[in-house]
């Protein structure tokens, strides 16, 4: 699933490809993806461009020249992802194609189907549309430190709850965790507040390591857990063996010598 930093890596795509590019037409292939009115997307884009991007955890917003200057939402289930092209053929699951006049196509691949489009006047009321928290590289350390501390949950169930800190996933929370020898079913009541603040470190760094990487595992430094994150990997640490294990229902990958056994 894309996170944080792969939704960062594909709001630089969009800066870098489709900004300032006047909209020809704007094509549905699926229209299970819509979670707004089509004719509201349609009316939005065509004839304008897009002049602007924000990434709020998960979601990538384009901002529009249109008159009310709304923002297209994009988020990308588990599979989504942006192809900018010209002079080949339509990619195989692409779900939206927006025409430019220049001759390129933007499209939105998604092969299982489970990412959304959507319309939304700002960023700021979007975000309290969905209920989202604040932006895992925005929040601070002391706003982290509360949110947390008011929960008595497992661990990697709320870093990954996008209501309270947004744009942490699956695989970035083990990875978080590992980094701070936290074992992911620990309950946050039995963290002090030293732990939270190196695990709110942990967290800024992970995220920030993985952007500057372009978020490709293959990149990572060497004591990252993720391209070892399977079954029979060797921890990075230790040479240990790599646990899996169910997480609140997710498929989660830890070292038991390093983050205990629970």
């Amino acid at each position: 699933m894309p996170e944080l930093p792969d939704v960062e890596q594909f709001k630089k795509y969009a800066d870098s490809t489709i900004m300032n590019q006047q909209i020809k037409d704007v094509e549905f292939i699926d229209k299970r993806m819509i979670a707004f009115s089509e004719k509201a997307i349609k009316k939005t884009l065509k004839e304008h461009q897009f002049i602007n991007s924000k990434r709020i955890g998960k979601f990538l917003l384009l901002e529009t020249d249109d008159e009310m200057h709304k923002w297209l939402v994009l988020h990308f289930g588990m599979t989504g992802e942006l192809e900018y092209f010209k002079d080949k053929k339509t990619p195989k699951y692409a779900r939206m194609l927006i025409h430019f006049k220049n001759g390129y196509h933007l499209s939105l691949n998604d092969p299982r189907l489970l990412g959304k489009i959507d319309l939304a006047d700002n960023p700021e009321s979007y975000q309290k549309r969905k209920e989202l928290g604040v932006d895992a590289l925005d929040v601070s350390e002391k706003q982290f430190k509360e949110i947390l501390g008011k929960k008595k949950s497992r661990i990697k169930p709320t870093l990954m709850n996008q209501h309270l800190i947004t744009g942490i996933g699956n695989v970035y929370a083990d990875e978080i965790l590992f980094q701070s020898k936290i074992h992911p079913t620990t309950n946050i009541d039995a963290l002090n507040n030293k732990t939270l603040g190196d695990l709110y470190k942990n967290m800024q760094m992970v995220l920030k390591t993985a952007i500057k990487d372009n978020a490709d595992p293959k990149k990572f430094p060497d004591s990252f857990l993720i391209p070892n994150r399977r079954t029979k990997g060797k921890c990075p640490n230790c040479a240990g063996n790599i646990k899996k294990i169910k997480v609140a229902g997710r498929g989660t990958y830890f070292c038991p010598s390093c983050q205990g056994n629970g």
